[in-house]
């Protein structure tokens, strides 16, 4: 997520940790020519971690915050750029990650133009023309932006990524990763519990496959376990092709009649007998079963799982 330009606010700029480890010498930079925002210190960052950098600040660096990293930095005043580039680099000097932004007024400066292309030639990008540094392309190049035309006047407005099937954040180095947002969540982020050895949903394995027609194996049994007792949850069937089948669970309510509510529990099991929600029985192949959770101050729990919907022997 990214904040530029808050006329009474100071700019800053969140990271998502995708992986844990300790990354030491990355460098958050801005524009073109490059102005370095940030270079991490040697922390051990887990994944899940939220870094927010805010610029123009001599506060003490590296302090925890509720949920998150905050440092500040003293490089740069901020990014008050009505079309602007925030990338970063690994230690080694290669590019992770990066966004454009651009307020779509049909003129873009020769600087912004070359930190676009330099973001398209580092396969950070994939939108729009590729261009010289004479800005012949303007509007072409603007239209491949996210666009900032709203936000250029506006307090408390960032630039965020949409979250994918997974709810992380989605990364396909494309303009659909991103949208203007009213609001920022400076420090919010994505508050997944997203562990690496986690599994918050799980179908058992005995009940894997099944075959609705078998009466010795008519179902199949999901299984959920999260930290917290009180976490509102989803369980939400899907075909491969991304399509909804049924609800199991929608923030507690089981559909099949049962007035049970799973709140008040943090491990517990639901069955599925391999039905849509008209009550139809599906056709043999491979489904998902998604799992999310809300936490009550706002933690979130995602997982998913594989069934297989077989044929009777």
């Amino acid at each position: 997520e990214v904040a530029p330009g808050e006329a009474g606010h100071k700019d800053w700029v969140e990271i998502f940790i995708s992986s844990s480890g300790d990354y030491v010498g990355w460098k958050i930079m801005s524009g073109y020519p490059k102005r370095l925002i940030k270079e991490l210190p040697s922390r051990n960052y887990s994944r899940g971690d939220i870094v927010v950098i805010e610029m123009n600040s001599q506060l003490p660096d590296a302090e925890q915050k509720n949920g998150y990293w905050m440092f500040y930095s003293t490089n740069t005043d901020g990014l008050y750029d009505a079309d602007g580039i925030v990338y970063i680099l690994d230690n080694q000097g290669n590019w992770v990650d990066a966004v454009g932004w651009s307020n779509r007024d049909g003129d873009m400066s020769k600087d912004a133009v070359a930190a676009y292309n330099l973001m398209k030639q580092n396969n950070m990008w994939k939108e729009g023309p590729q261009t010289g540094i004479d800005g012949t392309n303007d509007f072409e190049i603007q239209s491949s932006l996210v666009d900032w035309s709203k936000g250029v006047n506006r307090d408390g407005a960032s630039i965020q990524r949409y979250r994918d099937f997974n709810g992380l954040p989605k990364d396909t180095d494309s303009l659909s990763d991103w949208f203007y947002s009213r609001s920022n969540t400076k420090g919010y982020g994505y508050k997944e519990v997203v562990s690496e050895t986690q599994k918050v949903v799980e179908v058992d394995k005995n009940t894997n496959p099944f075959c609705p027609e078998d009466y010795n194996n008519s179902f199949c049994k999901i299984l959920f376990n999260v930290p917290q007792q009180d976490v509102r949850k989803s369980i939400i069937i899907f075909d491969i092709k991304g399509e909804e089948i049924i609800k199991l669970l929608d923030n507690d309510v089981i559909f099949n009649g049962d007035i049970s509510q799973y709140w008040g529990v943090n491990k517990g099991a639901i069955t599925w007998d391999g039905r849509d929600k008209n009550g139809v029985r599906v056709k043999t192949g491979v489904y998902i079963v998604y799992f999310e959770g809300t936490g009550s101050t706002g933690e979130k729990y995602i997982g998913k799982d594989i069934i297989v919907v077989g044929r009777k022997f």
